[in-house]
C-alpha cells in the first residue's frame, strides 16, 4: 500500500450540504432581523420625545445619521459572524454524525442485498437511528434464520423437488427441440442446398468454389459447436455421487477435450463441502452458463474461480466473447439467465450480470453458506 497516497478532501454533500443551507439561511434570517430591529427602535426613541431626549443623555450619536449607519453595519456584521461561527462550529458535526449514521445504514443495506446475511449495523447512541439500526438488524435476522430455513427445506424435500425437476426436464427439452429446429436443422439445410449447387458451380467458376468450401466449412463449425452445447445441456445434470468440485473438474475436462479452441482455466479455492442438493443446484447453474457460452459467446477464453468470503461462497464465470447488453436480454425474457437466477433464489443467493457487445460476459454467483454445516448433520442422519 502506498503510505504516501492522499487522504481525499472531505466535501459537504448531502445532508451535510443540505443542513449547511439551512444554517446559512438562519444566520441571514437572524443578521436581518436584528439589524431591521435596531432601525425600528432608533425610529421609535426619534419619534417619541421623552425617549428620544433620554436617548440624548447617554449616547452622543446622531440618531440617522451616517456614524448611526455606520454603527448599525458594524453591529449587524459583528451579529451575522458570531452567529455563522457557532452555527459552524454546531452543524458541522452534527451533519457529519448524521452522515455517517446514514452511510452505515446504506452500506449494510447494500452488503446485505449482495448476499452477505450476517451483517449487521452498529448502534452507536440512543437515538431515532439507533432504532432504525435495530429494526434493520431484526429485519437481516429473520431473513438469515428464513435462508437457512429455505436451504434446510430444500434438502429435507429432495424427492419432491426432483419431481418438479423431471417436469421442468421436459420443458427444457421440448425448448432445446425448438433450438434444435431453428439452429442447427436450419444450418444443415442451408449446407445441404450449398452442397447440392457445388458441381454446376465447380464446372462454372473453380475461384468461386473454393470461397463457397470456405463458407461451407464455417457453417458446419458452427452447426457443430451448437450441437455440443444442446448435448451438454441435454446430458443428465447430476454429479452421479461426485463432490460439487470433483463434478467441476470432469466438466471441465471434458469441456477442454472437446473444445480445442478454447483456453479453460479452473480455480477453486473454496473448502467448504455443500449438501447435496445445494451442489446439484450450483452443478446445473454453471452448466446452463456454460451451455450459453458455446453456443453465443463466440469466446477463445473461459475462467471460472470460487472462493469464499463473510460467510458466503463466490462463483466467477468470465469469458472473453461477444458480449451483449444486459437490459436488453433481460427484456427479451432470455430462458438461460431466467432459470439461472431461479435456482440461485431457491438457495437464498444471487447472479450478477455484467456484459457489453465485444466486451466479454462475467457472471457473479453469490450464496450464503453459514447454515451448511447443520443440513450435512441432516443429511447423515436421514
Amino acid at each position: 500500500m502506498n503510505i504516501n497516497k492522499k487522504k481525499p478532501v472531505q466535501r459537504l454533500t448531502g445532508i451535510q450540504w443540505h443542513i449547511f443551507k439551512i444554517q446559512w439561511r438562519i444566520v441571514l434570517t437572524i443578521s436581518g432581523v436584528f439589524c431591521f430591529g435596531l432601525l425600528i427602535t432608533a425610529t421609535f426613541i426619534q419619534n417619541i420625545p421623552s425617549l428620544y431626549e433620554r436617548y440624548n443623555q447617554i449616547s452622543s450619536l446622531t440618531l440617522f445619521s451616517n456614524s448611526f449607519f455606520y454603527g448599525v453595519f458594524f453591529a449587524t456584521s459583528y451579529v451575522f459572524l458570531v452567529c455563522l461561527l457557532c452555527s459552524l462550529i454546531y452543524s458541522i458535526p452534527l451533519a457529519r454524525n448524521i452522515k455517517k449514521q446514514l452511510e452505515k445504514l446504506i452500506d449494510a443495506a447494500t452488503i446485505f442485498t449482495r448476499g452477505k446475511l450476517t451483517t449487521r449495523v452498529e448502534q452507536d447512541v440512543d437515538h431515532e437511528f439507533s432504532l432504525l439500526a435495530e429494526q434493520f438488524n431484526a429485519m437481516a435476522n429473520h431473513y438469515e434464520k428464513q435462508v437457512v430455513s429455505l436451504q434446510k427445506l430444500l434438502s429435507e424435500n429432495s424427492r419432491l423437488i426432483e419431481q418438479a425437476e423431471q417436469a421442468a426436464s421436459l420443458e427444457e427439452r421440448r425448448k432445446l427441440a425448438r433450438d434444435l429446429h431453428d439452429a442447427v436443422s436450419q444450418q444443415l439445410f442451408a449446407i445441404s442446398m450449398t452442397m447440392a449447387a457445388m458441381p454446376r458451380l465447380l464446372e462454372k467458376n473453380p475461384e468461386q468454389a473454393k470461397v463457397v468450401f470456405t463458407d461451407i466449412e464455417k457453417m458446419v463449425n458452427n452447426a457443430q459447436q451448437e450441437l455440443r452445447a444442446l448435448i451438454m445441456h441435454l446430458r443428465p445434470v447430476t454429479l452421479d455421487g461426485k463432490s460439487f468440485y470433483e463434478g467441476l473438474q470432469s466438466l471441465f475436462t471434458e469441456l477442454a477435450i472437446k473444445n480445442k479452441h478454447l483456453k479453460i482455466e479452473l480455480e477453486n479455492n473454496s473448502e467448504t463441502t455443500l449438501p447435496s442438493r445445494m451442489e446439484d443446484q450450483l452443478f446445473r447453474v454453471i452448466q446452463e452458463a456454460i451451455s450459453n457460452m458455446l453456443r453465443h459467446s463466440k469466446a477463445t477464453s473461459f475462467i471460472m474461480k470460487s472462493f469464499e468470503k463473510d460467510g458466503r461462497l463466490f462463483i466467477i464465470l468470465e469469458d472473453n466473447g461477444i458480449g451483449f447488453y444486459v437490459d436488453e436480454m433481460e427484456k427479451k425474457g432470455s430462458y438461460g439467465l431466467t432459470s439461472m437466477k431461479e435456482r440461485l433464489i431457491e438457495l437464498g443467493g444471487n447472479l450478477t450480470v455484467l456484459s457489453y457487445p465485444n466486451k466479454g460476459t462475467k457472471l457473479e454467483l453469490r450464496i450464503p453458506i453459514q447454515g451448511v454445516s447443520e443440513q450435512l448433520e441432516g443429511e447423515r442422519n436421514e
